[in-house]
């Protein structure tokens, strides 16, 4: 009898030595895996781009002003000369482009190479003295407009009553005219819609310069 206890004692610590050391372990807490994408940096993923700089255009000799971006993709203001206020007929005119495509057209011109003028935003003033049908006025001029009979219609700019009309040339445009203080004011445009890689365009450009364009009494 205490042969057979001896026995089942050594049994039971044999057993126990062997569950302690020989049996699996108790399993670790398990570790969450995290998810991780490749960013897209191909055109379609949006560019984030630093805040643009807008500068503000005023002229206090023909009373009007408005807001052009300088950056990025800025443009570049060019007043006309006095000799082309005389060819053109106006009191004053001012030309943006953007400085990228001017930059691009000079060296093209040096180099000798074929380059298609750069598009531009104009604001010309002309005098309205005489001036008692503006719509009339558009079509005599439209070496300068570029609008045609029966294309004109009513808008507004800077909240008073004015004249557009839609064309199409090397690059689809916009003419937009008004008279007040005894002068006339035309924006002329490009409609190109072609978007940068930060979303701007030259259609989104004028038509800013458009919705900021005011006349000072």
């Amino acid at each position: 009898m205490k042969i057979l206890l001896s026995l089942l004692t050594i049994v039971a610590l044999g057993c126990g030595y062997v569950y302690y050391n020989f049996a699996p372990a108790e399993p670790e807490a398990a570790v969450p895996i995290i998810e991780v994408k490749e960013v897209d940096t191909s055109d379609n993923y949006p560019a984030i781009s630093a805040p643009a700089q807008i500068a503000v255009y005023e002229n206090t000799d023909y009373n009007f002003t408005f807001k052009y971006r300088i950056k990025p993709y800025g443009y570049s203001t060019f007043e006309n000369t006095h000799d082309q206020n005389i060819e053109m007929g106006t009191l004053f005119g001012v030309t943006f482009m953007r400085s990228d495509d001017y930059n691009e057209s000079v060296k093209a011109a040096a180099e000798g190479n074929a380059y298609d003028g750069p598009p531009g935003m104009s604001v010309y003033v002309f005098s309205a003295s005489k001036i008692l049908d503006l719509e009339a006025w558009m079509i005599g001029n439209k070496m300068i407009t570029n609008c045609v009979e029966g294309e004109i219609t009513a808008t507004e700019l800077a909240s008073k009553d004015a004249s557009v009309c839609l064309w199409d040339g090397l690059y689809p445009g916009t003419t937009i005219a008004q008279i007040s203080n005894n002068k006339i004011y035309l924006l002329v445009g490009t409609r190109e819609g072609n978007e940068t890689v930060g979303g701007y365009s030259y259609e989104k450009d004028f038509n800013e310069l458009v919705d900021s364009f005011g006349v000072m009494k």
